[in-house]
């Protein structure tokens, strides 16, 4: 959090992406990311990316399950915690649930067709308590607007990371110029709902 200001930091390992996730629902970020540093292109060729937006809700009313019934899709699938069953993907996970509704009835009604010896009550209750009742610090009095440290920044992304050098200085360079105005306006969106988020050139025109 030092080497970068808050609002365009973000965290990729498995054990921060509860907490990447705290910081959404909080405002304190705009998006979870999938690509790391993807506004820190490091092809020597501009390529423009489209980012997919997922909305949860609309994706649960479409495949017509809720929350619960998607981690024990992401159980017999797998996930960051549990392998899942073998032969068992997206679709006939969604399903079996469809059918079945919750994940002890898939395992009862299936199991003479697929070996869920190996996904047992604790390993059910452990990922579903993770992903629907997660530990996280849900206090960020800390949590401010600093300025970026340019040097670092640069040595985390290019050293570390192998992006282009040239790319990371001239967006570093143009973030740090405009920074006071990048902090005015976030700080004006904390009490807006939710809106399409801006790139950096319109945030700075």
């Amino acid at each position: 959090i030092s080497i970068l200001p808050l609002r365009y930091l973000f965290f990729f390992s498995i054990k921060s992406k509860l907490l990447n996730l705290e910081f959404f629902f909080l405002d304190i970020i705009n998006k979870l990311p999938i690509l790391s540093f993807h506004c820190f292109l490091s092809s020597s060729v501009y390529q423009k990316i489209t980012p997919i937006l997922i909305n949860l809700n609309e994706s649960l009313k479409k495949l017509k399950i809720d929350q619960f019934q998607l981690v024990d899709m992401a159980l017999l699938i797998g996930n960051d915690y549990y392998r899942g069953v073998k032969n068992i993907g997206p679709k006939h996970a969604h399903k079996f649930l469809l059918k079945h509704k919750r994940l002890e009835k898939v395992i009862q009604e299936e199991r003479n067709k697929y070996d869920f010896s190996s996904l047992t009550s604790d390993i059910i209750a452990k990922v579903r308590k993770i992903f629907l009742l997660p530990e996280v610090i849900n206090q960020h009095q800390d949590i401010n607007w600093n300025y970026p440290n340019e040097q670092k920044t640069v040595s985390l992304l290019c050293e570390d990371h192998h992006l282009n050098l040239e790319r990371v200085q001239k967006n570093v360079d143009k973030f740090s110029i405009n920074f006071d105005k990048c902090q005015s306006h976030f700080e004006s969106r904390k009490n807006r709902g939710r809106t399409v988020q801006n790139t950096l050139d319109e945030v700075i025109s």
